[in-house]
């Protein structure tokens, strides 16, 4: 957890808490990164474990549970208007 403590000088400055996991210090190789995989996602294909192996323990981690910060694309089709048809779909 990262915080924002006010200074006696009126500056900000940020603080860790250090409690919580402790950081794995064990053997990473593939059937560890199988193991995290699984843990994490659905349908871990081949080049997701090679990759996971590669990035080692702490990149893995961050691969896996970080997401982009941009939003993503508005959807293609209207949806939210209920007067709204597409004329490249038939009726039905």
């Amino acid at each position: 957890m990262i915080d924002q403590v006010t200074q006696a000088s009126g500056s900000k400055q940020k603080r860790r808490t250090n409690s919580g996991l402790n950081a794995y210090n064990g053997p990473w190789g593939p059937e560890q990164a199988l193991h995290l995989s699984r843990r994490t996602i659905y349908g871990t294909k081949k080049a997701d474990l090679v990759m996971l192996t590669a990035l080692g323990p702490q990149g893995a981690v961050n691969q896996l549970l970080e997401w982009p910060i941009s939003a993503p694309a508005p959807p293609v089709n209207n949806y939210n208007n209920a007067n709204y048809t597409d004329p490249t779909v038939p009726a039905g």
